[in-house]
């Protein structure tokens, strides 16, 4: 992450601070702690701990930006810079001359142009043959407009995630997004028996279970 401070980091990202407290789980905006990771796709924004573990994964709407319609995870301050200001060019119509006094500029009239000769009168054309009107077109029945599409809302789901302690054997771990459930109940009923059973074999870890937009 960058900066030292929430609000310098809302800036080189474009993401609002409540959206960042939002992704590392900050409760004060004048307290946070080094060591996370923001990786921007497109809109779509995945945070990892200092141990590359996938700690949240979110979708960036408008409204989490600084500068809307603006990329998620480039500086405002270089957005500003890409857009210079145009300048209109002053234009001087006057002459200086010596003493702070001005001068219009004298002109030459121009001399008359000299009168063409009459030209002869042309023989009138004959009168064209008036046309048979058209008949009108029948109008065409106006097309029935199509019902816009509804958009598409993201589906919430339910990950857990489960870490062994040091020393333990790490294989058993469980990534946050790797196991999705429908329900909390069953997300939390799945970690519990999971937990049970490495315990029983002498493993001994911390899991939980969170939200999950898919």
């Amino acid at each position: 992450m960058w900066g030292d401070t929430l609000s310098g980091i809302s800036q080189a990202t474009n993401l609002t601070m409540e959206k960042l407290a939002s992704l590392n789980g900050i409760g004060d905006y004048n307290l946070i702690y080094a060591g996370n990771k923001m990786i921007f796709e497109g809109n779509r924004v995945t945070v990892q701990d200092s141990n590359g573990e996938i700690t949240d994964k979110q979708k960036i709407r408008e409204s989490d930006k600084v500068v809307p319609n603006q990329p998620a995870g480039q500086s405002v301050e270089h957005a500003e810079q890409l857009a210079p200001e145009k300048q209109s060019p002053t234009v001087d119509n006057t002459t200086n001359v010596g003493g702070g006094q001005t001068e219009q500029p004298v002109t030459t009239p121009e001399q008359p142009a000299t009168p063409e000769a009459p030209t002869k009168p042309s023989t009138p054309s004959q009168p064209e043959q008036p046309t048979k009107p058209v008949q009108p077109e029948t109008p065409t029945q106006p097309e029935t407009p199509t019902q816009p599409e509804q958009p598409v809302e993201p589906q919430i789901k339910y990950t857990v995630w489960f870490t062994a302690y040091d020393g333990d054997d790490i294989s058993k771990n469980i990534v946050r997004g790797s196991q999705l459930f429908k329900t909390e109940a069953e997300a939390t009923t799945f970690i519990d028996n999971y937990a049970d059973q490495l315990l029983m074999q002498g493993i001994a870890g911390s899991y939980g279970v969170m939200t999950w937009e898919v």
